[in-house]
């Protein structure tokens, strides 16, 4: 008498170590796997050999197979991506090349934020330069010698002109 498949042969299973750090388990034991048997090698009678030979058992796994593997299929949760049409569009949008050569104006927010070593320095020469204006422009009360503080204008119209203008 012939003993059923499942008990002369059945599948090797790794073993691994409880020091392998991929090992998620704590007690180092590894779940059984789900397997697929089909219905004659959990049966305990003896195959008949007309079976055998006329390979039913194959077509007989095969069927079962599929069964299996929809009912897998079913309980198993679906994942949709939703397409992202946008991305795709973004990835392939032609950008102009002269867009680089042309300058956008500076807000007023934005002109105090960004200031580089030129721009700073500009700034300090401004800002000198209208301080000399109002120096210049400002009734001179400080001066010692008395010809500064009555001195007349000799310009033609009378009126004294800011430096730098």
């Amino acid at each position: 008498m012939l003993q059923p498949i499942s008990e002369r042969w059945s599948r090797a299973l790794p073993n691994r170590k409880s020091t392998d750090c991929s090992n998620i388990f704590a007690t180092g034991i590894v779940p059984p796997r789900e397997s697929f048997f089909p219905s004659f090698e959990r049966s305990s009678r003896d195959p008949p050999m007309g079976l055998l030979l006329g390979w039913e058992f194959g077509r007989q796994w095969l069927h079962e197979r599929e069964t299996y593997l929809r009912d897998k299929r079913l309980q198993a949760k679906e994942h949709h991506i939703e397409p992202d049409f946008t991305w795709w569009l973004n990835k392939r949008k032609v950008t102009k090349r002269r867009k680089m050569f042309h300058r956008k104006s500076q807000g007023a927010s934005l002109a105090n934020c960004k200031l580089t070593a030129f721009a700073l320095a500009r700034k300090n020469r401004r800002l000198r330069a209208e301080e000399r204006n109002k120096r210049a422009l400002a009734p001179n009360t400080a001066h010692v010698s008395g010809e500064r503080r009555n001195s007349k204008c000799m310009c033609k119209n009378g009126k004294r002109k800011p430096p730098g203008k």
